[in-house]
């Protein structure tokens, strides 16, 4: 039920607060993080901006030809969220959530995402190609000290449909994460990423559906000295029926190339909860409505890496629905 792991990065068997990471997997999450009120009020301000905008051709061109029939094919979907908390004086600040030169003292948490997803050809079964840009970035105050996150991702996703039962897609995504703290500057870092997912789908009928996928990925935190290589080959396989309910069920193997200085939390981040050379990872999750509103929920995974053992997890879930 936790959402934290804790990794003795010094030896010393302390449970120190810089050695505590968002966990990857849920046996490792066995911690949570409490915030502890103070008697003290601090009055703040809030402010929000969201903006979207969908630019859709066809609505006026599909019956065309020519131009600005190939015009029509194409579709943008541009959103903007931005949301801040401070305490400053100044009107100008305090209702401005635009407002980027308030100082540290004054400011306790500023959020923004920017989404902009250009198509062709989209939601067409044959054949589209999707360039999505995104870029999110988070600051909040602690009582350690500002965090900062930074996420900026350009992803080119294609798809294509051989028939109605084989297809296959393949994203190719250029990023940059960055994650900056005042108090734990050990755990700082800027990975710079190039990632490439393959998918080949069969799907014999409607019920059935079986993927082979390929990942490769690069990583490099510039701001250090680690580098990832990985490759990851998976089968995955979907059944879904009314009657009997639907199961998934699916099992990679992953090679990790790492080089890296030492324990700490960018080993973490970098191979995210696994480690270097081979690992094994599968996994079960079957569904099924009930009668009288019930739904039962069955899951079960598995992890292998070469210097630890066998890792199970199963869980067990009921919900009604009233």
């Amino acid at each position: 039920q936790g959402v934290y792991t804790w990794t003795d990065y010094n030896g010393n068997g302390v449970q120190e607060l810089d050695e505590f990471e968002v966990a990857f997997f849920a046996d490792q999450a066995n911690f949570i993080r409490v915030q502890m009120p103070s008697t003290e009020y601090i009055k703040v301000y809030a402010n929000k901006f969201n903006q979207s905008l969908n630019i859709n051709p066809a609505v006026r061109w599909k019956s065309k030809k020519g131009f600005l029939k190939f015009l029509s094919r194409f579709s943008d979907q541009f959103a903007y969220s931005i949301s801040q908390k401070n305490t400053s004086d100044k009107i100008a600040e305090f209702a401005n959530p635009f407002a980027q030169n308030i100082s540290l003292d004054e400011l306790v948490s500023m959020n923004s995402t920017i989404r902009n997803s250009l198509s062709f050809n989209r939601g067409k079964p044959k054949f589209g190609i999707d360039y999505i840009v995104q870029s999110v970035k988070g600051k909040s105050l602690l009582t350690t000290g500002f965090d900062s996150r930074t996420n900026f991702t350009q992803t080119v996703l294609i798809r294509y449909n051989i028939s109605p039962k084989v297809g296959m897609q393949n994203s190719t995504i250029f990023g940059k994460k960055g994650y900056e703290s005042q108090f734990f500057t050990a755990k700082d870092y800027k990975i710079a990423n190039i990632k490439d997912d393959f998918q080949f789908n069969v799907q014999p009928n409607i019920n059935n559906r079986i993927a082979l996928t390929y990942n490769f990925e690069q990583k490099e935190n510039t701001s250090g000295s680690e580098k990832l290589t990985s490759n990851n080959v998976g089968l995955e396989y979907r059944l879904n029926s009314v009657k009997k309910g639907s199961l998934n069920a699916n099992f990679n193997f992953i090679y990790y190339k790492y080089a890296s200085s030492g324990n700490s939390a960018i080993d973490y981040e970098m191979l995210q909860g696994l480690q270097p050379g081979m690992n094994f990872t599968w996994g079960v999750n079957f569904q099924r409505q009930l009668a009288n509103g019930l739904q039962i929920n069955l899951s079960y995974n598995g992890r292998k890496s070469e210097a630890s053992p066998v890792i199970h997890t199963a869980s067990v879930e009921v919900r009604a629905y009233f």
